[in-house]
């Protein structure tokens, strides 16, 4: 498409990520993801609230809290944890990681809590 002239949109990115989620790539999936959040034009956009639930199941089954702080960071930057339909996807700690100030001894990490496990057992 690129070679041809044509300009992917953060749709056609999305659905590339699509692709590698239903393989369980969840690195290249979230690279695609950051991609159409790059793309000229793409104030408006924001992925699509069952893939950003499979990528969340995929991280918690591989345990993955890297790719999870990743996605949450694509998340916040596109204004989707302020979406409702984001946040029956995300744990009730609001999914971002938070940290202490450098003076404090203990490093608080807030991410995707017991209430997420509970509520993938439910299917909710």
């Amino acid at each position: 498409m690129v070679e041809s002239g044509g300009k992917p949109n953060p749709r056609t990115w999305e659905i590339l990520a699509e692709g590698h989620i239903r393989e369980k790539k969840v690195s290249e999936a979230l690279s695609c993801l950051k991609e159409a959040v790059l793309v000229r034009g793409s104030k408006n956009w924001k992925p699509r609230p069952v893939n950003v639930s499979s990528i969340l199941s995929i991280c918690e089954q591989n345990d993955d809290m890297q790719s999870k702080d990743i996605l949450m960071g694509l998340l916040s930057q596109v204004g989707c944890l302020e979406d409702e339909a984001y946040k029956s996807n995300v744990p009730s700690t609001g999914g971002m990681a938070t940290f202490c100030d450098e003076d404090e001894d203990i490093t608080k990490r807030k991410i995707f809590s017991t209430n997420y496990r509970l509520k993938n057992a439910r299917g909710t």
